[in-house]
């Protein structure tokens, strides 16, 4: 049998021999991925990235190649052993070349079936490790991202720190002018309630700007912390997918080493041999036909040099700015003198009491009668309590509104006429503590309103139209909440103000009313107070608005639901609200600021 006919035979059996393809290209896949196997019986496996793979669609760790598997290798390793022996032989004997390329002929033709397949799969392993080298583009603007984030806030920041600078030199003006005007040389006589006036609001301003200074700090700080670790932890994930993918490119190379070096080496040779190639060079082109390429390799992109950004955290600046507001200090004094005190009692009972002493108090207790009478009360007393918690123990529950001043999250009945300020909405038995500064009578006046917490709940302003006097309620982005009108009525000569929600939607009035005495009741020892009525005449609150005590603002059954404390220095307004029901804290605010406004322009 000729040298031909041989290759002839394994070129007929290596066509018929029948070849797995891959069904789907698989992405970076791990060992145990049963998508790297070319058997068309993978059920319900997905193909995928490998950290998406569950474990339900592992495979069996990769065994050796059977017998089959090896045979397929071998022959096609055959295949091209036969046309490179021949191509050998033709180098030394120029009567071979024909039949050389009739072999290799017919050895392209039988391969030609196999290129595109192989091609695309070769194609598909580079486009997927192309796409893992442009996802480190991910982490890289991320990083560049957040960096420009931060040298925003760090410009705003230093832009809020020069106003407030600003606004500092003005106060120390301010206090100098006042110095002046309170020096002896003066006179006894001189009054300076407008240099007190302009310092106080100064004052006001100066705190409420030191506090947005704050907030933009601390947003810095947030911003920043830590940008250079989650880049490396987000450029190490990376690494490790294109790791295994590259991995996953090279096992499947080495998998398909014997049908892609035939392919290459025959297309290459049938190349060489259709140039008229003579057998003197036949041998050096054959040996360059042998070096089939590998699958590429490149490396990740460097990574992006990443400067930590230190800054201290923004909770140590909070007491170096301007001093917090008074109820602030005043509710921790008096929850520090609360503790004391009681532990104080404690030792003093225990301690500073002789034993002669408490013989006296307890000695009569311990007869029969008052045994029983004292086990009867403290049973009864049992009982009332556990019906009371078994009934309200869901309602008596802590809220985390506690600690926030406000929460709308949280489900509240709602009044026949809404609120005015949803979102502001004080849960019922929940505490909540605000600061404003004082509202003047002049346009242009502006402030913050914070809880006790020091966190900024909204802002508070007025402005001049139309010969009257706008109070408006905004959100820190400028939308507004309520808006309140306030008029002088021309019949008897007082203030009223008309309340519109988002200052589209009249809302509520509210005005002076006279106390009203019936048949049936006393006359009542108040002149009267301001009511806030609905639409529909339903009241509301009650605003008590008597000079030198404090404003109480009652709902429309009489219960208190919030009292107003005014500070002098500076001036501040303090609102707590303390309610069996929900309250609207934009109402109580803006009521509050309507009463103290006009109690201030008549003294």
């Amino acid at each position: 049998m000729s040298l031909f006919s041989i290759a002839c035979y394994l070129l007929v059996d290596f066509a018929a021999a029948s070849y797995k393809e891959v069904r789907a290209p698989p992405s970076v896949l791990f060992d145990d991925d049963p998508c790297a196997d070319g058997s068309s019986s993978i059920g319900s496996f997905q193909c995928g990235t490998a950290l998406l793979q569950s474990s339900n669609g592992r495979r069996a760790p990769r065994q050796v190649p059977g017998k089959k598997a090896a045979l397929q290798q071998t022959e096609a390793a055959a295949l091209w052993a036969a046309v490179s022996e021949l191509a050998e032989l033709a180098a030394y004997n120029a009567s071979l070349m024909g039949e050389l390329r009739l072999m290799t002929g017919h050895a392209a033709k039988q391969m030609e079936a196999k290129a595109p397949h192989l091609q695309r799969q070769r194609d598909q392993r580079l486009k997927l490790l192309q796409e893992h080298l442009e996802s480190f583009a991910l982490c890289d603007n991320d990083l560049r991202s957040r960096q420009e984030a931060a040298q925003r806030l760090n410009a705003t920041y230093v832009e809020w720190s020069l106003v407030h600078k600003e606004c500092e030199r003005q106060e120390r003006e301010l206090k100098a002018d006042l110095s002046k005007c309170l020096s002896p040389a003066r006179g006894p006589q001189q009054k300076c309630e407008e240099e007190e006036r302009r310092l106080h609001r100064k004052l006001a301003e100066c705190s409420s700007l030191a506090q947005v200074m704050q907030s933009t700090r601390c947003s810095r700080a947030s911003q920043v912390a830590g940008i250079c670790d989650m880049y490396k932890v987000c450029r190490s994930g990376m690494s490790m997918a294109y790791a295994k993918a590259q991995k996953a490119a090279q096992a499947h190379h080495d998998a398909q080493k014997a049908d892609w070096l035939g392919l290459q080496a025959v297309q290459c040779l049938q190349g060489v041999l259709s140039e008229g190639v003579n057998s003197s060079q036949l041998a050096l082109e054959l040996e360059n036909c042998r070096k089939a390429p590998g699958p590429p390799s490149q490396d990740p992109p460097p990574a992006l040099e990443c400067v930590e950004m230190e800054d201290s955290p923004c909770v140590e600046e909070t007491g170096m700015g301007h001093p917090r507001p008074d109820g602030v200090d005043a509710d921790l004094a008096k929850e520090a003198a609360g503790g004391v005190s009681l532990m104080q009692e404690g030792i003093e009972m225990d301690v500073v009491l002789p034993h002669t002493m408490q013989q006296a108090f307890f000695g009569p207790l311990a007869t029969p009668v008052c045994l029983m009478v004292t086990e009867f009360t403290v049973l009864m007393l049992i009982v009332r309590c556990l019906l009371t918690l078994r009934e309200k123990r869901e309602v008596d529950a802590p809220k985390s509104v506690d600690a926030w001043c406000v929460n709308s999250q949280e489900g509240a009945d709602s009044p026949a006429n809404g609120w005015l300020c949803a979102e502001l909405m004080v849960p019922r038995r929940s505490r909540c503590a605000i600061s404003v500064p004082r509202m003047c009578q002049q346009s242009g006046w502006s402030a913050l309103v914070t809880d006790k917490m020091g966190q900024t709940l909204f802002r508070a302003s007025t402005a001049q139209v139309d010969d009257e006097l706008q109070l408006s309620l905004s959100r820190l982005d400028g939308s507004v909440l309520a808006l309140c009108h306030m008029q002088q009525e021309k019949e008897t000569g007082r203030h009223c103000c008309h309340i519109f929600q988002g200052g589209i939607s009249l809302f509520a009035s509210m005005a002076w009313e006279d106390a009203q005495a019936s048949w049936f009741s006393r006359a009542s020892a108040e002149e009267g107070a301001f009511v806030v009525r609905s639409e529909t005449s339903q009241t509301l609150m009650r605003v008590s608005a008597s000079n030198g005590t404090p404003l109480v603002l009652r709902d429309g059954l009489g219960r208190p639901v919030a009292e107003v404390q005014r500070s002098e220095h500076p001036a501040t307004l303090r609102i707590e609200v303390n309610s069996e029901s929900s309250t609207d804290l934009g109402l109580v605010t803006a009521a509050a600021l309507f009463v103290d406004s006009l109690q201030s322009a008549s003294l």
